[in-house]
């Protein structure tokens, strides 16, 4: 790859961050305008549910985005890029069930699903309309 579709390939990917970002922003701006931190705790668990599945959503994309030139490394990839992406929401979840009864109840899980689905459909349209663009063919053929 030329040092101009690296440079366009980092670009797409911070702008598919800063997508996610914003997307996480406005789900946090609804979240407080339909009344979430009048609640007791309510404040905590939506910035708590915010920064889990951020984190994990940004990490996916990221190691999505990272340029693989082997198949069978490109599959590994995207599997590893949903591992990181579902993982931090899941082990959250199940931090809220044993050790965190005060964010559970101010609704921390409802949160992170509603985050996580967010998120994902954002990360989703953003690979159908960003994915790698049709590469000109050489004519070689490549051996595996």
């Amino acid at each position: 790859m030329s040092r101009t579709g690296q440079a366009s390939e980092r670009i797409s990917t911070l702008a598919g961050g800063m997508i996610l970002v914003t997307a996480t922003a406005l789900v946090a701006g609804a979240g407080l305008l339909a009344g979430t931190a009048e609640k007791p705790g309510g404040g905590a668990a939506l910035a708590f549910a915010a920064g889990v599945c951020l984190a994990g959503a940004l990490g996916g994309w990221t190691l999505a985005r990272w340029p693989v030139s082997i198949p069978s490394r490109r599959v590994a990839q995207g599997l590893g890029s949903t591992a990181v992406r579902l993982f931090g929401p899941l082990v959250a979840l199940g931090w809220l069930q044993a050790a965190a009864p005060g964010l559970r109840q101010a609704g921390a899980g409802e949160w992170l699903l509603i985050f996580y689905l967010v998120l994902l459909a954002v990360d989703i349209f953003l690979t159908i309309i960003g994915g790698p663009q049709h590469r000109k063919n050489t004519g070689e053929i490549s051996e595996n």
